[in-house]
């Protein structure tokens, strides 16, 4: 049974593509107005991940299948595979989406495209299972741009409101620009291994049968598509405007969906990436190491200034993939992964629990207008606690912690030993998550309701939106606690060329390396153990008693204004994008103008008028002169020799006779005065006109005469 579903698991993905075509054409005719088939299809989808996953703990093999997708010259297979690393995925992604379009229900109710918005769930999380069973790369772009196209419609969803039409616009180009990475890089890896297949790439790049030139070159392009898909420095500013759509869609883009889909793409394809570490120049991991880490402290400073409640989680996430590429980068292969599948139960908690704040607030975001609302709502209020707690990193080294602290704690001490000036930004980055959470915290939910508005009308949330948070508190709090057994069963399930190959690496350097990376694990504990408890100490100082203290320190000092002002305005690099995109359309417009009025009035048109007047004198050429001219000269000639001559045919034997006689004495006087031919000639030519003349009158009074 548990093989048979192994076998069929593309019925994961293609059970919310039914629910989506099914919900799209019979909107809320369907049962629970269109929320029931999704809810019930994704349940199934998560069942069917769980007998998947069951599959593989009982030691079942890696099963790859496919569907043949064409034949030119080449056979192209759309295949998919359930291993280790897929079924750990899919369990995450079906059960996180599953929550969220539960909670849906709640947030979504009396909305005017109620149905419309469950049907882009089922399919939005159909691209991403998709994107996880994917062994070809036809299959994984196909799905990968199927996950870019939904993100479009559902951050756009509430589409009558410009920020939303602009947010989703935004995301959609800047995803672009990272998705020309990877479309260059499938290109070149076809072009190198002649194969779409990832088992058969994997392969041929462990075989060497592919340059490193060439690799790095790939790598980079498939690093570029997931710096779009999952937000990291330079092309993070899509992210936090994507908050413009319903907090479910910001829940699922951040937690199981669209940011996901880029770090498990280089996971994914970590084989040909990890092929090029240690080759100098040539080696991709050091860029996506450094970007990584970059990006997770850049984004946490953001987020301390920021006072929308889910731009701070947005920029939380952004810092959080930015642990995750920072652990791929430096080998941790697994910690990066364990990272991306803990980050996703955590931050869904916090997206939904910020959804049934915005709820209970009559959808307002300003932290500032809240506070005390740990009364009003106490579910939501622990729930979220727990997911700050998560984030944060909280745990005690040695003994227990959540789920945050165990793989971030593995991504710490891969960086401290292979990058240590990562290893120190990502530490910074670990004081500043549970700083500018305890802010959020302290902001939204103790001290005093600082609008009345609010205050007077607190509305109570439903329980279809409480239930998931509990579910989702409770992975929070465990997902950690699998960390040393997933690993293992990662590296002996591994469907793949197994990336880190710890057993060649103990066998190498025995037990010295061992002991060097457990003490580095437990000195970078304790030091994250420190950054956290920091982090959290110095939040509650500053804004446990609300936060007008705070402020009021802000103002008195220029320093802070102007440190605030930064942050809060994201380093003006949304200013200086538009500054760019807006110097990119006025070049395009003197483009155009340049286009327009000289090169096609001035070398278009011009030409265009300059062979018109070389035609029309070509034209008069050849009328006048070849026509008239050249064509007509000789008949002209022949014409007037031949009245001439006809002037001679007189029909008068006396007229011959006298030419002949004016002949024979032109032939006299020449004969007797050769000195004086000219003057000869010159009067026998008279003599024969006036000949010719007076024959030709005697010709016509011969006619008219009467007979």
């Amino acid at each position: 049974m548990l093989e048979l579903c192994a076998q069929h698991a593309y019925m994961i993905a293609v059970l919310p593509v039914i629910a989506f075509a099914i919900v799209l054409f019979t909107g809320r005719r369907t049962p629970g107005n269109g929320a029931l088939l999704p809810i019930l299809t994704m349940g199934v989808s998560f069942l069917w991940s769980v007998g998947c996953l069951a599959y593989m703990l009982t030691g079942g093999e890696p099963i790859r299948l496919g569907f043949l997708w064409a034949v030119a010259g080449d056979t192209f297979w759309l295949s998919y595979t359930v291993d280790a690393a897929s079924t750990a995925m899919l369990v995450m992604v079906s059960l996180v989406a599953l929550l969220v379009i539960i909670y849906s229900q709640g947030y979504m109710h009396g909305d005017p495209g109620y149905s419309l918005f469950f049907a882009y769930l089922s399919l939005f999380s159909a691209s991403m299972l998709g994107l996880v069973l994917a062994s070809n790369l036809i299959l994984l772009f196909i799905c990968w741009e199927l996950v870019g196209l939904m993100s479009y419609l559902l951050i756009g969803f509430w589409f009558h409101k410009p920020e939303a039409a602009r947010a989703c616009t935004k995301a959609f180009m800047t995803t672009r620009i990272g998705d020309a990475g990877i479309t260059v890089a499938i290109g070149l890896l076809f072009l190198a291994t002649r194969s779409l297949d990832l088992e058969t790439i994997f392969q041929k790049v462990a075989a060497g049968e592919v340059s490193q030139q060439m690799l790095f070159v790939i790598s980079l392009g498939l690093f570029a598509g997931a710096v779009g898909k999952s937000a990291q420095f330079p092309l993070h500013v899509w992210l936090p405007d994507a908050m413009e759509g319903p907090t479910p869609v910001s829940a699922l883009i951040h937690a199981a969906t669209m940011v996901a889909a880029g770090v498990w793409m280089v996971y994914r394809m970590s084989p040909v990436i990890s092929a090029t570490a240690g080759q100098g120049p040539y080696d991709a991991t050091v860029w996506i190491a450094g970007i990584g880490g970059f990006t997770a402290l850049f984004s946490a400073t953001i987020a301390i200034a920021q006072d929308d409640i889910k731009r701070v989680l947005a920029y939380s996430t952004i810092s959080q993939l930015g642990y995750m590429m920072l652990g791929l980068g430096v080998g941790a292969w697994f910690a990066g992964f364990f990272h991306l599948l803990t980050h996703a139960f955590f931050k869904a908690l916090l997206f939904l629990g910020s959804g049934a704040v915005i709820i209970a607030c009559h959808h307002e975001q300003d932290m500032k207008k809240m506070g005390g609302l740990a009364h009003h709502m106490p579910v939501t209020f622990w729930t979220f606690v727990i997911g700050t707690l998560a984030l944060a990193g909280a745990g005690i080294p040695g003994l227990l912690g959540l789920s945050g602290f165990h793989s971030k704690e593995m991504i710490l001490a891969a960086a401290w030993m292979q990058a240590r000036p990562l290893a120190v930004m990502a530490l910074c980055g670990a004081f500043l998550t549970p700083f500018y959470m305890t802010r959020c915290v302290c902001l939204t939910f103790f001290g005093k309701t600082r609008d009345r508005h609010l205050a007077e009308h607190i509305t109570k949330v439903p329980l279809n939106m409480t239930v998931p948070l509990v579910i989702l508190s409770v992975f929070a709090v465990s997902a950690g606690w699998i960390a040393k057994p997933l690993d293992a069963w990662l590296q002996r399930g591994y469907g793949f060329q197994s990336v880190v190959q710890v057993e060649e690496l103990a066998a190498a350097h025995g037990e010295e390396l061992e002991a060097a990376h457990h003490a580095a694990e437990l000195t970078v504990a304790w030091i994250a153990f420190g950054c956290v408890a920091l982090g959290i100490g110095l939040g509650l100082a500053l804004w446990g008693r609300g936060p007008e203290r705070t402020a009021a320190m802000v103002r008195k000092s220029a320093a802070l204004r102007a440190l605030r002002t930064l942050l809060a305005r994201k380093y003006y690099i949304d200013e200086f994008y538009g500054l760019l995109v807006h110097g990119a359309i006025h070049f395009m417009i003197w483009v155009a103008v340049f286009d327009l009025h000289v090169l096609d009035r001035v070398f278009v048109r011009g030409w265009g008028w300059l062979v018109l007047q070389l035609k029309s004198i070509a034209g008069w050429v050849d009328r006048v002169i070849v026509d008239k001219i050249l064509v007509h000269a000789g008949p002209c000639a022949v014409f007037l020799l031949g009245a001439v001559l006809q002037m001679l045919q007189t029909g008068s034997v006396h007229f011959y006779l006298l030419v002949t006689a004016i002949g024979g004495v032109a032939f006299i006087g020449i004969s007797l005065f050769p000195e004086d031919v000219p003057q000869v000639m010159g009067f026998t030519i008279v003599a024969a006109v006036v000949v010719a003349a007076a024959g030709a009158t005697l010709t016509r009074v011969g006619k008219k005469a009467p007979r």
